[in-house]
């Protein structure tokens, strides 16, 4: 197996250390979460590194906020100062009365309140072929942004020219580090090139599902973008060759 090479630029990575050690010092939870790529090519590794996923974005955030405060999504902007969802499509959701919950791509209605995370087409888990929801992989360099909401350019489901082969997403693995004090789950994917030609990826998601704000009490299937990576450098799946994607979400606790 190729060795996983750590990509993380050596001061950003001090600063995280050192925001994560305050944290325990300051008794106050650090988010800490990695992504990692690897390519595998006639079952053999070839290719394989490990980053910071450092690219929340506004939909994570008021998400987060609408939880931890018990607060209904407010403004008709996605900007500063308005507490609203950003749908992949680019339609802006918002309700004056409900928060944000988690949901699910389905064409029945669920939400938070029956939430699994290892039942399909739910929260970040989504069957093999679809290619709007769970983890996405894109071929865009322009820059992550704050306010992005959907890849700039995403590889689709199928054969063709630049597109992939989407898998089953993997059911989560959930694990605790007593020595960093870390709870984490690990979200997996893998996409297999059948197009005939080499793939560079330069952008990876995580889209969730959504329930709420949106008018009705189980209103479903809105697709929303919490993160965008940006790699350093493309990454190169070659024809015939496989790419595995981890995104590791995680809290330090004090």
């Amino acid at each position: 197996m190729t060795d996983m090479s750590y990509t993380e630029k050596p001061e950003t990575e001090e600063l995280y250390r050192e925001m994560e050690r305050l944290g325990q010092e300051l008794k106050v939870p650090v988010p800490s979460s990695f992504l990692k790529v690897e390519v595998f090519k006639d079952g053999h590794n070839i290719y394989a590194h490990k980053q910071r996923s450092h690219s929340w974005n506004r939909n994570a955030y008021n998400w987060f906020f609408s939880q931890f405060g018990s607060a209904s999504a407010l403004g008709t902007t996605f900007e500063a100062g308005a507490l609203t969802i950003k749908e992949t499509s680019g339609t802006i959701r918002n309700d004056n009365s409900r928060g944000i919950g988690i949901g699910t791509r389905r064409t029945t209605a669920r939400c938070i309140e029956d939430v699994n995370d290892t039942t399909d087409n739910f929260g970040y888990r989504v069957t093999a072929g679809t290619d709007d929801f769970s983890i996405l992989v894109g071929i865009s360099n322009t820059p992550e942004d704050f306010n992005h909401y959907s890849l700039q350019s995403q590889a689709t489901h199928g054969s063709g020219s630049g597109q992939l082969d989407h898998a089953q997403t993997e059911p989560p693995v959930k694990s605790w580090d007593g020595t960093t004090r870390m709870f984490a789950v690990d979200w997996v994917r893998f996409f297999n090139n059948n197009s005939a030609g080499d793939i560079d990826i330069n952008e990876v998601a995580l889209v969730g599902g959504i329930y709420a704000p949106f008018y009705t009490s189980y209103d479903y299937g809105r697709m929303v973008m919490v993160c965008r990576d940006v790699l350093a450098s493309p990454v190169t799946l070659p024809d015939t060759g496989q790419l595995k994607v981890t995104y590791t979400i995680g809290l330090v606790f004090p």
